[in-house]
């Protein structure tokens, strides 16, 4: 069934769905994991990864308006006001940005200094601390040449088949330049 199109019908039982086939009569048990998610014609997995963004950038604005909204209420020296800026904090960590990685960074940096100085005993204290040093160690990431995201070895979402032809690829442009077209292998000394 690679390659067919169907709209989902039920509810997941067992790790399948049920699916309706595209201009078919049947409808057919699949697994989840071999499902591949299309949204409509011209949509493939970095428009989705794109979509996914924009929602992440909605939810910055979101929650940088609610900080706003908190400071005019308790002002910067309230535990309400450290909370809103740990939660902006996060959606700009999950960004996967380099910027917004370094505003998160700061963000975090705020919430820590104002609990240290205003509450020291509180229980978020630990929290906000350990979260700020998890965003430092990813910005430090972006430090290294080449690296697209705060997150090691990120790439849009793929499925199997797709990873399985650009590791083929990558093994026949090897071979190639190593003038072995015809073996099936790739030896340690090759890579």
């Amino acid at each position: 069934m690679n390659g067919k199109e169907g709209t989902v019908v039920g509810s997941a039982v067992n790790n399948r769905i049920g699916i309706q086939l595209q201009g078919e009569k049947r409808q057919v048990s699949i697994k989840i994991f071999n499902l591949r998610y299309q949204e409509g014609p011209g949509y493939n997995q970095r428009t989705l990864y794109l979509k996914i963004v924009e929602k992440a950038q909605a939810e910055i604005e979101l929650l940088s308006i609610e900080l706003q909204k908190q400071i005019r209420i308790t002002g910067n020296k309230h535990v309400e006001t450290a909370n809103a800026r740990v939660c902006v904090g996060r959606a700009l960590w999950l960004s996967n940005k380099p910027p917004e990685t370094d505003q998160a960074v700061d963000e975090f940096q705020a919430a820590v200094l104002f609990m240290k100085q205003r509450e020291p005993t509180h229980h978020s204290l630990a929290v906000f601390e350990k979260t700020r040093d998890m965003a430092q160690a990813s910005a430090a990431l972006f430090r290294t040449t080449g690296t697209l995201s705060a997150w090691p070895y990120w790439k849009p979402p793929t499925v199997r088949w797709e990873d399985k032809n650009e590791m083929m690829e990558l093994f026949g442009e090897l071979l190639a330049m190593e003038g072995k077209e015809k073996v099936g292998t790739i030896t340690a000394s090759t890579m």
